[in-house]
């Protein structure tokens, strides 16, 4: 097992992009894949557009697509989308590197390979899938639904890109016509526990929402995962966007819960502590 704190940041309590790749990544059976990733370099740069032709950059700490953008390959030319809408071309690598290294260099970023998966109506968008703890530390899947991103965006997060919630039937609806979309839909819960479970090798997470995309044969990539920490917690609110309120009316039930139980042990905690210093 790899030591905690070369993983999980103390003062955030979280685990950040690359870290959480080098997890997943040194699995041998996985229920999705995983994007080809690296550490931002030149190198790393020039090894991925070979192979893919179309990479994102992402700072490792960041959340709500923050300085995120895409690097594409296009007739011998780099085309390098920010998520602002703005676009610009380079037509020699040293110079479209120098402008990346300029934006990034000071950072810790990743490089990743932009996974072969779908979008929906032209846009870009993931399945984000929300997982809490019950009383007794069990993780339980909640439910999940669909991000599309606003036009022109790169990713699919709703605030940054002026996007929208969608129910996830929907689209596999609309994607996969005919398919038994229950099935895709434990899929997806029996990885997003699994996924979990592995964390609690690292550290006591409580809440977790994890995004995934599927690809034309419909398979599950691994996107991201957004844990609870110090700064932020997976965003509830998105579930009170769906016409159905019976899932984030769950999520915010089994949260009260668990801040109660908290809040009763750690009472008991300090009464008896008081009690031990009067004796």
């Amino acid at each position: 097992m790899i030591s905690l704190s070369s993983i999980v940041d103390p003062e955030r309590a979280f685990i950040n992009k690359w870290e959480m790749y080098k997890i997943f990544n040194s699995l041998e059976s996985l229920a999705f894949h995983l994007p080809e990733t690296e550490l931002f370099s030149e190198e790393s740069i020039r090894s991925l557009l070979e192979k893919h032709t179309n990479i994102y950059i992402k700072p490792v700490s960041t959340w709500g697509g923050e300085l995120i953008s895409t690097v594409r390959l296009q007739q011998g030319h780099y085309v390098w989308k920010l998520q602002n809408g703005a676009t610009k071309h380079f037509p020699k690598f040293q110079q479209f590197y120098e402008e990346l290294d300029y934006i990034y260099g000071e950072k810790q970023v990743i490089v990743q390979q932009h996974a072969p998966i779908m979008d929906f109506n032209g846009h870009a968008f993931d399945i984000r899938a929300h997982i809490q703890r019950d009383l007794e530390g069990k993780w339980i899947y909640e439910g999940s639904l669909v991000r599309v991103g606003g036009e022109g965006s790169i990713v699919s997060n709703v605030k940054i890109s002026n996007g929208s919630v969608v129910p996830t039937d929907r689209v596999l609806t609309a994607l996969f016509p005919g398919e038994k979309h229950e099935l895709f839909n434990t899929r997806i819960s029996h990885a997003s526990v699994s996924i979990c479970e592995k964390l609690d090798e690292y550290h006591p997470f409580v809440e977790v929402g994890i995004d995934y995309g599927v690809d034309k044969n419909g398979e599950l990539w691994l996107i991201e995962v957004n844990t609870d920490d110090a700064l932020s917690n997976p965003d509830r609110h998105l579930f009170s966007l769906l016409p159905d309120q019976s899932t984030y009316e769950q999520i915010i039930n089994r949260r009260v819960q668990n801040f109660e139980h908290y809040f009763h042990f750690m009472l008991k905690a300090y009464e008896d502590y008081r009690a031990g210093t009067k004796s």
